[in-house]
């Protein structure tokens, strides 16, 4: 009776452990809800902007990082295109720009597959931005100061997390 208990006992152990390991390595391989895993991107990290842009010409930019195959861009494209819309109706306080990682004939060719209408520019070095993953969201002030960061697919609630910050 007591080897049985024993048993039983290791049993559900172990499964604990590999639903604890399963619940772990979904956290850090799937989608992050906009939020986890922001790496160096916490609020107060300065960052230098990319080879022909300023971020002293605006009150904020929001940078979208974008890679080529990346499925979570392609399906957040709608969200993008709802807050292109909003900078151009004057509804949002940051100026969009899209960051991508490819050259500028591919950047070109991806930027259009995708139907972006907004300020993009290629050869984008993801390292220097800081950049962990694609797509990546970063609310950047004037001084290049990082305000916020939303890294992975947006669930709904970050979508909305990121109008509030943006808007106006």
């Amino acid at each position: 009776m007591k080897n049985r208990l024993e048993s039983v006992s290791n049993v559900a152990i172990i499964l604990g452990v590999l639903i604890l390991g399963g619940l772990m390595a979904r956290d850090r391989l799937g989608p992050t809800g906009g939020k986890r895993n922001v790496g160096d991107l916490k609020p107060g990290v300065r960052l230098d902007p990319p080879a022909a842009y300023d971020w002293s010409k605006q009150p904020y930019t929001l940078l979208v990082a974008l890679r080529d195959g990346c499925k979570y861009c392609e399906q957040s494209v709608p969200f993008y295109q709802r807050l292109a819309a909003r900078e151009r109706e004057h509804q949002l306080s940051a100026h969009l720009l899209a960051v991508i990682a490819s050259s500028e004939s591919a950047a070109r060719d991806y930027a259009a597959s995708l139907n972006l209408t907004w300020q993009f520019l290629p050869n984008a070095d993801f390292a220097k931005l800081k950049i962990p993953a694609t797509p990546t969201l970063i609310l950047i002030d004037a001084s290049g100061q990082v305000r916020q960061a939303w890294v992975g697919a947006l669930t709904d609630a970050a979508e909305a997390e990121v109008l509030r910050a943006v808007g106006r």
